[in-house]
């Protein structure tokens, strides 16, 4: 009549249900081992080879943004060969994986080559349209002393820098804020001598009021009588918004016709500040700035690919086995 407890079920005998991602994650690995094992003969990848999918497409990135930063504004056609190469090099190595067995070391490094190039042409073409043209440029054209207001706009064509003469100013009273999505700020340029046609104008962006108010950059500052030209250089994102010169045309055409003011054709578009040259060094730092923090972010990216490669492409006997 005794009674036979039931064997307990050990931990281990009952079903485990993973998630489905998990299961999906596990497949993809169990793939890219499976199709490394075939190309390296299950030896797994070097150190040096991991060295260069770290290194060699970090390379590429960094000498083009060098490149942008330090010779575009005098040869872009040097850098846009320099791309060219580096996409060649980056093709090579993936058709060069279909023929050798390296574990597609080849194949990897030619992806991360061509992303390289990519994000370094992206990034590189920003940093130059942003800030390193526009800092040569400043370089490049003249700068002219003592110019008065109502002198023709025309004149100054070539300029990049321009100190005006005593006693003019920033009609700060008939400005205009032009909004659309952020706010393009116009104010006329003034002094005893004017006739009513503007020459030249104070911009900035989100620095004024709808009407009769601006404080960009040293709008408000009685010692500034100087200008540093708002150079229209857009770039490639003219092709998804309109550039800073069309929007500031726009607000001109309203304060033309709310102060009963006549801008010349060729009226000119200055930032109004106190130090021109302070100014032109901005542009520099921040370009500059861009330039160290993009090729030190792309090093820790790379180094965390090679990482993930090594990790995945281990050979089978250093692979954990669950018992």
């Amino acid at each position: 009549g005794l009674k036979v407890p039931a064997p307990l079920k050990h931990p281990s005998h009952e079903p485990v249900h993973q998630p489905a991602w998990l299961l999906a994650l596990g497949g993809v690995r169990h793939a890219w081992n499976s199709n490394m094992d075939s190309k390296s003969g299950g030896q797994g990848v070097s150190t040096s080879q991991v060295l260069q999918i770290v290194l060699i497409p970090w390379v590429a990135f960094t000498i083009i943004m060098t490149l942008y930063v330090f010779v575009a504004h005098i040869s872009l056609p040097a850098v846009w060969v320099t791309i060219l190469v580096s996409i060649c090099f980056g093709l090579m190595f993936m058709v060069m994986d279909r023929t050798t067995k390296k574990g597609g070391v080849y194949l990897t490094l030619g992806v991360c080559l061509l992303l390289a190039t990519f994000l370094g042409s992206m990034l590189g073409m920003w940093t130059y349209q942003t800030y390193t043209k526009v800092y040569f440029a400043y370089s490049e054209y003249r700068e002219y002393n003592n110019v008065i207001a109502s002198e023709s706009a025309a004149a100054h064509a070539d300029a990049g820098k321009i100190v005006f003469a005593k006693g003019t100013r920033v009609d700060t009273m008939k400005a205009v804020g032009y909004k659309d999505g952020s706010t393009y700020c116009v104010a006329p340029i003034s002094d005893s001598a004017m006739t009513g046609r503007v020459e030249f104008w104070a911009v900035g962006v989100d620095c004024c009021a709808a009407r009769e108010d601006i404080w960009c950059d040293s709008a408000r500052d009685g010692d500034a009588r100087s200008g540093v030209v708002s150079l229209d250089y857009s770039g490639f994102m003219d092709v998804i918004q309109e550039s800073k010169y069309d929007m500031y045309q726009k607000a001109v055409k309203v304060a033309e016709s709310q102060f009963d003011i006549v801008s010349s054709p060729d009226a000119m578009f200055v930032r109004w500040v106190r130090d021109p040259t302070h100014i032109q060094d901005e542009f520099w730092k921040m370009g500059f700035g861009v330039y160290i923090i993009t090729i030190l972010g792309y090093l820790v990216f790379c180094a965390g690919t090679g990482w993930a490669f090594q990790a995945l492409s281990k050979p089978p006997q250093s692979r954990t086995v669950d018992p």
